[in-house]
């Protein structure tokens, strides 16, 4: 949902935008920049970087074991980043997964 900027991204020095940043640094380092280049390397581009079974293995391992996380803490976030800390009833929540 859209907050009252008119934005995807929650409001800055708020606990939403440090789970929001938090799973966004997650997301670049755990999931792309390990599991799936290292997958990608010596799988597609083995002819380059050599061919590893087991790193690939790994790497699938790894990715599937970092979805697991993301998606529980995106199912977390959806329960508890409900309230910004007003007392207005507005709906201020940060629904990434429903």
């Amino acid at each position: 949902t859209k907050n009252k900027y008119n934005v995807l991204v929650p409001p800055p020095a708020t606990p939403q935008r440090a789970k929001y940043d938090s799973l966004a640094f997650f997301i670049m380092t755990e999931l792309d920049a390990q599991s799936l280049w290292i997958h990608r390397k010596h799988d597609d581009l083995k002819g380059i970087f050599g061919d590893a079974p087991t790193a690939v293995r790994e790497a699938k391992r790894q990715f599937d074991n970092a979805m697991g996380v993301m998606l529980t803490e995106l199912k977390d976030c959806s329960k508890d980043c409900d309230d910004d800390g007003d007392d207005d009833n507005d709906d201020d929540s940060y629904h990434l997964i429903p």
